[in-house]
């Protein structure tokens, strides 16, 4: 008996003909009017028939009785609270739908094509932006080594007003070799390369080792002792320095009259190596073309791009030859094509940068 009690009653169905009483009795009341009156019974009967005439009074009856149980006021905060219901319950479902997606982990959800797409794209982008980014580098690497020799312009600038406008020089002799790197000074021979004459700018404190680094030399020193005359070896040395083995001092000042090139990034035509068969220093040309620029500055393909030059009147240019505006080669000593040494210019008006 208790188990046909717990069992769910399945809802009663009204027949058609008390439906359509129903439906009549509630279309003949007036909006707000409960229960149903006479006029409302009166209407409803209106458009019906003899069966379901009958059934009107019964039906109407029924519904006087609606609304006479005792019903109690809702709560004031019945809303409120429905709505925090509805809020918690919307929570709950965000809550669960977050936990069902870490649970279920990350998701490919791109396709190999799409994939293969995006490669080539980032491809394409690097390989547009990759010349253009080795240009900056050598761009910048070049301005780097033109503020350089303007500061070395200052260096001699200084030197020049401290020693009656005369280029740094050491006691030369004039026809002696200049090439001899690094090689220890004695009274025969108390300077032993071209280069020495310019670390005197560095050994009286007129300019820093940095200032003659240049950008692209792996080899550059970065600080000097007061024992050091010269640069340790000939690829420490990143520019080549007018040759100063003369009888007569060149001057700083000559810029009053004729403005002269005194300093350049390497002279590519002469290298400096160990003799294979003696063990010593040899002084070798390279097979450059004689109007080919320094080796300083090459482009992506390693070829000479051109080089900076610096004027006796502390004005520094970028240049891609060797040729002066008066027909003069800087690389070389008039129309000499083999060299020993020991070359000297011969005269004030002929440039010879030399290591």
């Amino acid at each position: 008996m208790a188990e046909r009690q717990n069992q769910t009653q399945p809802p009663t169905d009204l027949c058609d003909v008390d439906q359509r009483v129903l439906d009549a009795l509630i279309e003949s009341m007036s909006p707000g009017q409960s229960p149903p009156h006479r006029l409302a019974t009166d209407v409803a009967k209106q458009g019906l028939d003899d069966e379901a005439v009958d059934r009107v009074e019964p039906m109407a009856r029924l519904l006087d009785t609606v609304g006479q149980a005792p019903v109690d006021d809702p709560p004031a905060d019945l809303v409120a609270n429905t709505m925090q219901a509805v809020a918690d319950a919307n929570q709950r479902k965000r809550f669960g739908h977050q936990i069902q997606t870490l649970a279920a982990g990350p998701s490919l959800s791109f396709r190999w094509r799409e994939l293969i797409t995006v490669a080539a794209v980032l491809m394409i982008g690097v390989s547009l932006l990759w010349p253009v980014m080795n240009r900056f580098r050598v761009d910048a690497r070049q301005a780097r080594c033109g503020r350089n020799l303007a500061n070395a312009g200052m260096a001699f600038g200084k030197y020049g007003a401290d020693h009656n406008g005369q280029m740094p020089r050491g006691a030369v002799s004039a026809g002696d070799h200049w090439w001899r790197v690094g090689e220890q000074q004695d009274d025969k021979h108390p300077v032993r390369s071209n280069s020495a004459n310019l670390y005197l700018l560095i050994r009286q404190k007129y300019a820093h080792p940095t200032v003659f680094n240049c950008p692209t030399n792996p080899f550059v020193i970065q600080s000097a002792g007061r024992q050091h005359h010269d640069w340790p070896t000939h690829r420490a040395i990143s520019y080549s320095y007018q040759n100063q083995f003369r009888q007569k001092p060149a001057r700083i000042d000559r810029h009053l009259t004729q403005d002269q090139t005194i300093l350049a990034d390497r002279n590519p035509l002469f290298s400096i190596a160990i003799h294979r068969r003696t063990g010593k220093l040899a002084l070798m040309r390279t097979p450059m073309p004689f109007e080919s620029p320094s080796q300083n500055h090459l482009d992506n393909g390693g070829n000479p791009l051109g080089h900076n030059t610096l004027a006796t009147s502390g004005q520094v240019t970028w240049s891609t030859s060797p040729i002066q505006g008066n027909g003069d080669n800087i690389w070389m000593l008039g129309d000499t094509k083999r060299y020993n040494g020991n070359e000297v210019p011969a005269g004030t008006d002929d440039v010879f940068l030399v290591p």
